[in-house]
């Protein structure tokens, strides 16, 4: 944020110490410091083509790890392995090989061609042989879906009525089995009514799949699924089954973990490459506008832009699994490490020109520039980076995911400006020089520096501040948070008919419940449905017994064993209770695979309401008891997964994530400052600044959500609720990047008050000096945020940005107010206490005002400008004389210059009418009255625009002088009032001509 380098300041009045050895010393200390940098300095520039040749290398090898980066867009998968929704996953995957789930919705189609749909992809041979694993060191080949269900797996219930399947059941009522297969329609199939009165039936099918949601292979099966859809449908509306008017896109909408996912990893990779190119165009010009040559913001931008290249090759190293990493760290992780690495290639390239004017060679400015910097930018990296290794500890996994990576990436950046930036900078000096410009933007705040040292404006901000910030810390604790949702809602009426379905079942929950009976031990299993009849009717009566409760909304039982007498308890029950049978075709799609430690019985239900309201976590809460209690295991032995037990197993670690992030992130960079400045009560100031500005930056997240019911426009411009990463993330980034704001701004108070500057002074003087750099740094980290938020369609990642954008912002103001503010009495007060033991700090009058130096600057300035308009009009300028109206100094002599024409006019005409009468030997006196009548004419007639043949007659009138001969009026007409050399009225057409027609020479 600056040119200049932070000198380490304990803020104590310069004395000395006895001998004067401990300056000395520290004096010697710095020396050897930056001889050693001066030292590695030189062998960069003399080493600079090689410097040049290893990036290149290492640029190389990043495209290469680029191309094996992984991205997971399953938030869920991030969980500690010991929460219930990691421990349900690894039972579905060892006993099911289940890992991910796909469901899709199909309208506007009869049921055989739904089941045409459905063949086409259980057939296709591609589907079939995409998942590979590894058995005995060969590669096997198998379908990636493990398991299917829709209605038409439930038909060969209807066959139950001419005979039996499998061991267990001999036969049934054909009118029971119509009423189980009833049941079971109304999970499957569903009806919707569109607003103009239409019926739409909807068919659901759900697949689970082999591989996770986030795989590749995942993604390609959900492409490949995809493709087929659409061919079928465009084949049917080609053979004129489905009506032309309905699009193949409207007839189908996917939705489950994998679908989520792959929503995720497409919007990463698709909205990239357009924000990055937006923040680009937005760094650019805020650089161009504060910078001092055109070249500049090439240089800082091709220097980070090496930097994030090197960062996201690097990821192959990180995630986990190692080589993976999460969908919101790959959006985010480019354009905050843009955003936030700019101030070093800024500190860099300031100092490098204030060196430039006293070492005239490129070479050994840079040798002076690079130790100058080095401390500084080191320091705004250490804080940024202990924000995110806050995040390491965390025990969610996409803390540690996002943490890695920025912190790789800041200390990447670092390292870029330190090696690759000074050998640009050499390399490129000359059209660097010949580029430069005056700066457009200078802000130096001077209206904030001269009325901020007043006591009685430092006391309003001061109580201004408290008042505001003091309450948000605990409402900032109430901001309402999301934890699943990854998109926003979509409005009821621009639903499609399948997606309007699909939405009202996406609150699925899977129970698994250990199994114990003995396959052909018929006492053991008629124990066991009954208990499970006990809990269904559980699920049914108590969590479902008022309409619109949240509760157990469709009840399907997949592994459920059913004897013949329990068929008509099973059709009684309202809203369905579909089985599942132990042997035969149906069941051997939901049966345990072989080798699975444990059989468990699967569930799945959908639950009304949200995922995310506390009445889902209570239901599951609850079936999880009562499941424990009918079948005899302890509640740790019940499973759970879905939407709902995810955002529950999120919402029960973020609680104690976010006070060790928080606390971590603080405590990491308050001992930073410490090392800094050396002084507590100067790094607790600096913390408590920012630390209120998150504060009030989170707190108006909870303001919106109460506003948001009287004034529904607010959600279009501001979020009423954020996702816990947001949360997480903002508070720690908002203090590690704005710290740095505070860390410039006190620096160079203790640089002033080495100086002799009393406070007031030296805070005027700090703020004059350190606000163009944090400007343009909080200029380029709100424009960064600003325009990804306006791109992305990720919601998680505009949250983030939309939350750092005015987080920083906040900072940005707090720091150049509230700091100064409180700074000014601690100074006095720390003074005051110098004084009483008789220490009293030495002040110096004659030291700079930068303010009073503008201000004269302008001045000066100013009486030169005025002195150069003075020397135009011919008069010598007194800066001390009273006010001169230039605008009528400037109509005097207009006026002036007009009667100097005329008279030079005058004077011209007379010449060449005495030159006229003596050639054509006519009277002098006759001849200038002729030529003054032709001018009169010629003005009588230009007002005549109504009769153009009146003016030409008139123009042919003159033509013939006192003594009849052609008069030549020349180009002199008195008309002409100008001092240039064509008059405004030129008469020349008027003039004299030869007997030919032609004009006389």
């Amino acid at each position: 944020m600056d040119e200049e380098e932070r000198k380490e300041e304990s803020f104590e009045p310069s004395t000395k110490s006895e001998g004067g050895k401990k300056p000395r010393l520290k004096r010697a200390r710095k020396r050897e410091k930056g001889a050693l940098t001066a030292a590695f300095a030189g062998r960069l520039i003399d080493n600079k083509w090689l410097v040049v040749g290893v990036i290149a290398a290492l640029l190389v090898l990043s495209f290469i790890g680029l191309l094996f980066v992984q991205k997971n867009g399953d938030v869920t998968s991030y969980l500690k392995d010991d929460t219930d929704t990691m421990i349900g996953k690894s039972v579905l995957e060892e006993a099911y090989s289940i890992q991910g789930d796909l469901n899709i919705a199909i309208s506007y189609l009869s049921k055989d061609q739904v089941r045409t749909i459905y063949d086409a992809i259980k057939n296709d041979s591609e589907l079939k042989t995409m998942y590979v694993t590894e058995r005995d060191g060969k590669e096997v080949r198998s379908s990636i879906i493990s398991k299917d269900v829709w209605i038409g797996t439930f038909d060969m219930i209807l066959e139950l009525g001419n005979g039996g399947i499998g061991g267990l059941v001999e036969g049934i009522d054909p009118v029971v089995a119509q009423e189980i297969y009833d049941s079971a329609a109304k999970n499957y199939v569903k009806t919707t009514e569109l607003g103009n009165g239409t019926v739409v039936t909807t068919y659901l099918l759900s697949f689970y799949l082999k591989s996770a949601a986030s795989d590749n292979v995942t993604i390609d099966a959900l492409d490949r699924i995809e493709q087929i859809i659409n061919d079928n449908i465009n084949q049917q509306k080609s053979a004129g089954l489905i009506s032309e008017t309905i699009s193949a896109e409207s007839c189908y909408y996917f939705g489950g973990t994998a679908e989520n996912a792959r929503i995720l990893v497409a919007s990463s990779v698709g909205d990239m490459p357009i924000f990055v190119a937006i923040a680009v165009v937005a760094v650019f010009f805020i650089l161009l506008f504060t910078s001092h040559s055109y070249l500049e913001p090439l240089v800082f931008l091709a220097t980070l832009g090496i930097s994030i290249l090197l960062n996201m090759g690097s990821n192959i190293i990180a995630g986990n699994p190692v080589g993976t990493i999460s969908t919101i760290t790959s959006s985010c992780s480019t354009i905050l490490q843009l955003a936030l690495a700019m101030d070093y290639a800024i500190f860099l390239m300031h100092t490098y020109y204030e060196e430039l004017r006293v070492k005239l060679n490129p070479r050994d400015a840079m040798i002076s520039a690079l130790p100058k910097t080095l401390a500084s930018i080191s320091a705004s990296a250490l804080t940024t980076i202990g924000g995110f290794i806050a995040l390491f500890f965390m025990q969610f996994g996409m803390g540690y995911d996002l943490g890695f990576v920025l912190a790789k990436g800041v200390l990447l950046s670092l390292l870029t400006v330190i090696i690759l930036q000074p050998v640009l900078i050499v390399l490129f000096n000359k059209p660097i020089m010949k580029s430069q410009h005056s700066w457009i933007v200078e802000p130096r705040l001077g209206f904030v520096s001269k009325n901020i040292t007043k006591k009685g404006v430092a006391i309003a901000v001061i109580a201004i501040c408290a008042v505001i910030c003091l309450p948000c810390a605990y409402f900032q604790s109430l901001t309402p948070l999301t934890y699943i949702s990854t998109t926003e809602a979509t409005p009821t009426e621009q639903m499609t008919a399948p997606q309007y379905v699909l939405q009202g079942s996406s609150n699925q929950v899977i129970v698994m419940v250990p199994y114990s009976a003995k396959e052909g031990d018929e006492s053991d299993t008629s124990d066991y449905v009954q208990k499970q009849y006990e809990f269904i009717d559980y699920l049914k009566t108590e969590l479902g017994q008022k309409e619109g409760e949240h509760g157990a909304q469709d009840i399907l039982s997949l592994c459920t064993i059913i004897p013949q007498n329990r068929f008509e308890e099973i059709a009684n029950h309202q809203n369905g209770i579909v089985m599942v049978f132990i042997e035969g075709n149906f069941v051997k799609s939901y049966a345990p695979d072989g080798g699975a430690e444990r059989e468990y019985m699967l569930y799945t239900l959908n639950l009304e309401g949200h995922p995310e309201d506390e009445e889902s976590y209570a239901s599951i809460a609850a079936i999880r008891a009562k499941a424990a209690e009918i079948f005899g295991v302890s509640e740790g032995e019940i499973y759970m997964t879905g939407l709902a037990q995810g955002a529950s197993d999120l919402a029960a670690v973020t609680p104690d994530d976010f006070m060790l992030v928080n606390i971590l992130s603080a405590v990491i960079i308050f001992v930073i400052l410490l090392f800094t400045f050396r002084s507590f009560i100067t790094s607790l100031i600096l913390l408590a600044v920012i630390e209120a500005g998150i504060f009030f930056n989170l707190a108006i997240v909870y303001f919106v959500s109460l506003l948001a019911p009287f004034a529904p426009g607010l959600l279009s411009v501001f979020s009423g609720e954020i996702n816990f990463m947001a949360y997480l993330i903002v508070s720690a980034i908002e203090l590690g990047a704005t710290v740095d704001y505070a860390i410039l701004f006190t620096s160079k108070l203790g640089e002033e008050k080495a100086k002799g500057c009393r406070p007031e002074r030296a805070i005027r003087n700090a703020i004059y000096r350190s606000a163009p750099s944090v400007t343009t740094s909080a200029a380029i980290l709100i424009a960064v945020c600003l325009a990804v938020n306006l791109i992305s369609s990720n919601m998680i990642v505009r949250q983030i940005t939309e939350l750092i954008a005015r987080g920083t912002f906040f900072s940005y103001i707090l720091v150049f107010t509230l700091l100064p503010s409180i700074m000014l009495f601690k100074e006095k007060a720390h003074a005051a206490i110098l004084k009483r033991r008789g220490k009293a700090p030495v002040y110096d009058d004659d030291a700079p005002d930068y303010n009073e130096e503008k201000r004269i600057a302008r001045r000066a300035r100013h009486i030169q400008m005025m002195k150069e308009k003075a020397a135009e009009f011919g008069f010598d300028y007194d800066p001390d004389a009273p006010f001169i109206d230039f605008k009528q100094i400037k109509a005097d002599m207009a006026a002036n210059r007009q009667k100097r024409a005329e008279q030079k006019h005058e004077q011209a005409l007379l010449k060449r009418a005495k030159k006229e009468a003596k050639r054509q030997g006519v009277p002098y006196e006759d001849y200038l009255a002729s030529l003054h009548a032709l001018e009169n004419d010629a003005e009588n007639s230009a007002d005549l625009t109504d009769r153009p043949e009146d003016n030409a007659g008139a123009a042919d009138k003159p033509a013939t002088g006192a003594a009849g001969d052609p008069a030549d009026t020349g180009a002199n007409s008195p008309a002409d009032s100008d001092s240039t050399d064509k008059p405004a009225n030129d008469t020349s057409a008027l003039g004299s001509q030869n007997a030919d027609g032609s004009r006389p020479e």
